[in-house]
């Protein structure tokens, strides 16, 4: 594994939304570009290490590694009351107790580094106190200017997020890091992930966009241009709702979901005018079926579709019913917010 943020003084978080993934990122996490000698702090639920050490053990990462003789781990069920008072976190203590755990770790080679993963954010925010864990990912400013060298990536699970209250949050964790990545866009496909690849992939769009949009004047202008318009977007994969729901949410956009077209139809004399974002493939009725009558009944909201197929003919009839933008999944996310943008709303 050679990506930037894996360079020592990164600060990367993942993002995951099932645990057997986020193991087995950790697990090449600790081996794809580490030196034999290179120290490795997991601060973690012990489940977590036990997970980790196993897949280690299996070789499948390379030469079969003994956890317990080359990990570093720290209890984070003992480690976060040692650090909090009450539900507040006291940075001192924490500052020491982080310093004291580096202290124990030293490179062999000249040039080496220390990997960290740490998931007492995530067990913050499991908890409901997301604040603190952004207090908490404050401490690595301190911890990166340490020697030795110092990698953190940070995993968090996307349900910490799932209501509008703690998705606010989610813009703020990201911009904490200095790179963001979603566990289930690691290398390793061996388990049964392709339902999840397509979602994945957006999301980590999504989330990577979420800082690009922070540096970017140009994308502040059109993720923002009429706030109070909602996004109805339609898909019958859950996770590809969240994914997408997440990202126009980071880009300032209010949003609506609906599994089904009936869904929709069923709500659509109680909603405010908007933009319509469908999938052509639903269960029951199509999208297509459902740009259709919406045109038949002179609805003027503009209409974007999605598609997973290569389907000339259905791309067509959706641009001659008066569709603004017909998306090929998999799409890259900032080609979503584009046609949101040019819809003018």
């Amino acid at each position: 594994m050679t990506h930037a943020w894996t360079d020592p003084g990164s600060h990367a978080v993942q993002f995951y939304d099932n645990e057997p993934f986020v193991h087995h990122a950790i697990a090449e996490y600790f081996t794809q570009g580490v030196g034999s000698g290179d120290p490795l702090i997991l601060v973690s639920r012990p489940h977590t290490f036990k997970a980790v050490a196993e897949h280690l053990t299996s070789g499948r990462y390379g030469p079969a590694i003994d956890a317990a003789d080359r990990i570093l781990f720290i209890d984070a069920e003992i480690a976060l009351p040692q650090i909090m008072e009450g539900d507040t976190l006291d940075p001192t203590r924490a500052e020491r107790l982080f310093k004291h755990v580096l202290s124990q770790a030293c490179p062999s080679r000249a040039h080496g580094a220390v990997r960290l993963y740490g998931e007492i954010v995530d067990m913050l925010c499991q908890r409901g106190h997301h604040a603190t864990a952004l207090q908490f990912e404050g401490l690595a400013t301190v911890l990166l200017d340490l020697k030795p060298q110092l990698s953190i990536l940070c995993g968090y699970a996307t349900e910490r997020f799932k209501d509008d209250t703690t998705a606010a949050q989610l813009r703020a964790v990201c911009q904490k890091h200095t790179h963001v990545i979603p566990a289930e866009s690691f290398t390793d496909a061996r388990d049964d992930r392709t339902r999840h690849q397509q979602a994945v992939m957006l999301q980590h769009n999504a989330l990577d966009l979420m800082l690009a949009a922070q540096r970017s004047p140009r994308m502040r202008t059109s993720q923002g241009t009429t706030p109070g318009q909602t996004i109805y977007l339609i898909d019958d994969n859950a996770s590809l709702r969240r994914s997408l729901s997440r990202l126009l949410t980071s880009a300032n956009w209010p949003v609506r979901t609906f599994d089904t077209a009936e869904a929709f139809l069923a709500e659509l004399d109680k909603l405010s005018s908007g933009c319509l974002v469908v999938d052509i493939q639903l269960p029951g009725m199509s999208g297509l079926e459902l740009v259709h009558r919406l045109t038949d009944a002179r609805l003027s909201w503009p209409i974007i579709v999605m598609s997973g197929l290569q389907d000339s003919r259905a791309e067509s009839e959706a641009l001659r019913l008066g569709a603004r933008a017909y998306l090929r999944k998999p799409f890259d996310s900032q080609a979503l917010l584009e046609a949101i943008a040019r819809a003018h709303l």
